[in-house]
């Protein structure tokens, strides 16, 4: 590979949410012994160089490099992975491409990971000190007007899919679209399919009147795998009250952000910026609809989304570049840090076990099985 790689761990200077003894010794008994499931996240490594990033994004082989020693350290027992996103000239062939090239670098690594199908997948990785990467999809744009290509999808281990991201495509609108018409009738063939075939589906980077037009239509729970409350941080890119609650009526899953300058355009953002969503969802919807949908990966987050945003002009509607980075989340190796804030707010173990991962592996287990 002709890209040296960031550190996986210690990038910038590591933070650990400061506690008394006794409730180090349970936040860290607890992220020890349960499951931690990240509803959304990232295992890419940006090079170190970022003045190779417009290659490195050219090259799908090498974004599909896994950090497993960070992974590892963060002690992520599962997470579902968004592949294709904001890539709106990718094809088809581009994104099974970009499937086959995660699986055959998690197939050499299997002593590390292994292939998410399935909830018991995820018990046996706990048991065996592995973790488990579940394949999603987060732009069902690519599909085109061919709902058969779903079946595709899964068949090549999919099990999430984002319905659009933040753009108009033949499916639904997009979270950033001037005007949001919600679900077209090809959009309610995806979601017929994607409930028979036993799929998540993901409306986080798709228009407000989608998500109520999905939990409407959907036999199954839905989620927003990465988000926050808009009533804390007024962007489109977070979701509205309203969201939130059709979200937990139908019994699905909200997953808050980690990500700098998303939940916040604060100068300095932490750990604690992403607990306040999480006490925010908590309050609103209740403990068992709330979950951690990082979105997080290893590298610089802020010259990637810079660099992102060339292409994808809705982003400029929702980020405002103030931070360099979120502290003691800067990468999934300081996952812990979650759990110690969590315990640091006083939520129970049980609720903390939950929001960890809980009630991830619940959501996986009813539709996927």
């Amino acid at each position: 590979m002709p890209y040296k790689l960031v550190k996986q761990v210690g990038r910038v200077k590591e933070y650990v949410v400061p506690l008394t003894k006794n409730q180090e010794d349970r936040a860290m008994n607890l992220h020890e012994k349960s499951v931690i499931f990240d509803l959304h996240m990232h295992s890419w490594i940006l090079p170190d160089n970022m003045n190779e990033l417009a290659e490195w994004h050219r090259d799908r082989r090498a974004q599909e490099t896994v950090g497993y020693e960070g992974i590892k350290k963060g002690g992520v027992t599962a997470f579902i992975e968004g592949l294709g996103g904001l890539r709106h000239s990718w094809t088809y062939n581009d994104v099974v491409e970009s499937i086959g090239f995660r699986l055959c670098n998690m197939d050499h690594n299997y002593d590390k990971v292994i292939r998410g199908l399935r909830a018991d997948d995820v018990r046996q990785a706990k048991k065996e000190g592995k973790f488990v990467i579940f394949i999603g999809v987060e732009n069902a744009e690519q599909i085109g007007y061919d709902v058969d290509k779903i079946d595709v999808l899964y068949g090549l281990g999919v099990r999430s899919m984002g319905l659009s991201y933040n753009r108009r495509n033949p499916v639904t609108d997009g979270r950033t679209e001037r005007t949001d018409s919600g679900l077209s009738n090809l959009g309610y063939e995806v979601i017929a399919r994607m409930n028979d075939l036993g799929m998540i589906i993901d409306v986080a980077h798709s228009g407000e009147k989608t998500t109520f037009d999905v939990t409407e239509a959907s036999k199954d729970p839905v989620i927003i795998s990465h988000t926050g409350a808009r009533k804390l941080y007024l962007t489109k890119r977070l979701a509205t009250d309203e969201e939130l609650q059709a979200v937990a009526e139908k019994g699905g899953l909200v997953g808050v952000h980690t990500g700098p300058n998303i939940l916040s355009n604060k100068k300095r953002q932490g750990v604690e910026d992403v607990v306040n969503h999480i006490d925010y969802c908590v309050n609103l919807i209740g403990v068992d609809h709330v979950s951690v949908g990082s979105d997080n990966y290893f590298g610089d987050k802020v010259m990637n989304l810079k660099y992102e945003m060339t292409f994808d002009k809705g982003m400029k509607s929702y980020l405002d570049v103030n931070a360099l980075y979120t502290e003691g989340i800067e990468n999934p190796s300081e996952w812990p840090n979650i759990t110690r804030e969590l315990v640091k707010r006083g939520y129970s173990d049980q609720e903390i076990q939950k929001i960890i991962g809980g009630n991830a592996l619940r959501i996986v287990e009813k539709i996927v099985g």
